[in-house]
């Protein structure tokens, strides 16, 4: 988003059944070197402002780590 200042990160926890935050980073991109290798994770990015608020969440992203 053109007007963010940052971004944040948060992945599907199926123990407490919510999305946690996982991290805030100024990046395009993000490594969760974290996940455990072989399984799917579910993510959703949100982008911050200058102001303090946060966007909703785009699109819910799967992936599976090799």
């Amino acid at each position: 988003m053109p007007d963010a200042t940052g971004y944040q990160v948060y992945r599907w926890n199926p123990d407490t059944h919510a999305y946690e935050k996982l991290a805030a980073t100024t990046q395009t991109s993000y490594a969760d070197t974290g996940a455990p290798p072989a399984t799917t994770h579910h993510y959703w990015v949100t982008a911050r402002y200058a102001d303090g608020t946060e966007s909703a969440p785009g699109a819910d992203y799967a992936i599976l780590t090799p």
